[in-house]
């Protein structure tokens, strides 16, 4: 259809070849719905499958195997398979996370922004440690077998934890250098209650600008915050500077990973990074655990993945996609990346050794390098921002006036009688809506802003099914009322930061 979209696989330039010399393909060739990729380069198709991740989500998509050339090439086509498969699986895992905290990722923002400005930015630690091993620590059930060899670290190692493994590293003396934290959730900041009124100066937090404001309250160290790619943090990019682009991946285990690559570490052990149930459990002991806990191997939801020692081990098909991206982007990597957890699945492009071992061959001393990027650190001065701000906060609120006026007038509009879309009075009520949308939609450097927390309102607009006038005032309604509430939202968190500035400013 011409709205939908066609990608073609040929692993072969020489089939492409004959096949133009045979069959005239010029019309599908010219068509800009169609997409082919010779030679099977699994990275220029999961490029395009990125362009066009949304609508494979939302949309029905379909998968063919063409079964003489997946008999000529099986490997470049399972390849292709694979992207498509984890890509899609990515992209519902991301729409899904942002219809459910969108406002929050949005509110937490604005909330943190006196923080962020005094927090300095994840910038400050890329390329800092060079060549200088790090430690990657998940919480992963075999995390209790390693935390005795955790102990001995010391400086030969940079040890960076995501959050969840804070509170059995603390507890068994072990802080480490890095702590990070990218969920925006209220119930993920309980990681943090054990370091809550506990000065813990040797330890950086990294953290997106959305994580929740309690973080923040709870962690009283150094922090460092990572720029998102949300409409939000490119607005305030714009303005306050930036703090550092990083991708986070699908979870807070790939955030770290990334960290720890970008601040040129070499090599990247992993450990605690099972992406299974080790022993019938989902996580170390002692973790504050916001979901999982004892197993049960007989769950229709259960899969098997091949495992770090040779058998299958039990897991899910969330840390199956995990697994799939460290893969991706391990191979990706130019250090070393060393799989010291124990037992788990098997992580594909990865060396192995027992953590003991590869603790005894590093000779590093990461200390001097931690002292330098503790100590620097940009912060922001907020005095020429304010009164753009101000301004932002006034245009925002004449935009929910404006979307309450186009609200009521697509309510009315709406309660009429069914025919009356087709007489003279349901035309002229139609222009009157028309007119008023379009006066919501003159506020486009707003409603750009606040695209994410429109998201539902935007799905509807552009998938909603269902033809006529009703349906179409249906969707406009959704939009309007959407529009309205995000614009409130960003009037009441502007004004929120700007009274915390003026208090400041006395």
């Amino acid at each position: 259809g011409p709205d939908g979209y066609v990608a073609a696989v040929e692993e072969s330039p020489a089939v492409f070849e004959a096949a133009l010399q045979h069959v005239d393909i010029r019309d599908i060739l010219s068509r800009n719905n169609f997409s082919l990729f010779i030679g099977g380069n699994p990275r220029e198709l999961a490029g395009w499958l990125k362009s066009v991740a949304t609508d494979l989500v939302v949309r029905r998509f379909v998968l063919c195997e063409h079964a003489p050339s997946v008999r000529l090439s099986p490997e470049t086509y399972r390849r292709a398979r694979v992207a498509v498969e984890n890509i899609v699986h990515s992209a519902r895992t991301e729409l899904i996370t942002l219809r459910e905290n969108a406002a929050t990722f949005f509110e937490n923002t604005w909330l943190n922004l006196p923080a962020i400005a005094h927090g300095g930015g994840v910038k400050d630690l890329f390329g800092k440690f060079p060549g200088l091993p790090a430690i990657n620590i998940a919480a992963g059930p075999s995390l209790d077998f390693s935390i005795g060899a955790l102990k001995s670290v010391g400086n030969k190692a940079l040890l960076i934890a995501v959050d969840t493994a804070l509170k059995p590293l603390l507890e068994n003396g072990i802080v480490p250098h890095i702590v990070v934290a990218v969920d925006p959730s209220r119930t993920n900041a309980r990681y943090f209650e054990c370091v809550r009124g506990r000065r813990v100066k040797d330890c950086i937090l990294v953290c997106s600008m959305s994580v929740s404001p309690l973080v923040l309250e709870y962690f009283n160290g150094p922090t460092r915050f990572i720029d998102d790619d949300g409409r939000l943090c490119r607005f305030l990019r714009s303005r306050l500077g930036e703090r550092g682009t990083m991708n986070t991946g699908l979870s807070v285990a790939h955030t770290a990973f990334y960290l720890a690559r970008a601040m040129g570490c070499d090599p990247i052990a992993l450990v605690g990074q099972d992406l299974s149930f080790t022993r019938g459990r989902t996580h170390a002991a002692g973790t504050e655990r916001t979901w999982g806990g004892a197993v049960d191997t007989g769950d229709p939801n259960v899969i098997w993945l091949e495992g770090n020692d040779g058998g299958m081990v039990p897991s899910l098909p969330m840390f199956r996609s995990f697994l799939a991206t460290f893969e991706r982007e391990i191979a990706a990597t130019q250090a070393r990346v060393i799989n010291a957890t124990e037992g788990g699945a098997l992580i594909r492009g990865c060396e192995r050794a027992a953590l003991n071992e590869l603790l005894d061959s590093f000779d590093s001393d990461v200390a001097t390098a931690l002292e330098t990027v503790r100590g620097s650190r940009e912060t922001t001065d907020f005095s020429d921002v304010a009164e753009r701000l101000d301004t932002l906060m006034r245009n925002a609120e004449l935009l929910a006036d404006d979307a309450k006026q186009a609200e009521e007038r697509i309510e009315r509009t709406l309660a009429r009688p069914p025919r009356a879309d087709s007489d003279d009075s349901g035309r002229a009520a139609a222009e009157d809506v028309n007119r008023s949308l379009a006066r919501v939609l003159e506020h486009a450097q707003v409603l750009e802003l606040l695209e994410d927390v429109m998201i539902e309102a935007r799905l509807a607009v552009r998938y909603g099914k269902g033809g006529g006038v009703r349906a179409e005032l249906a969707r406009a309604l959704k939009f309007a009322r959407s529009a309205r509430e995000a614009a409130e939202l960003l009037a009441r968190c502007i004004a929120v930061f700007l009274k915390h500035q003026a208090g400041v400013e006395r």
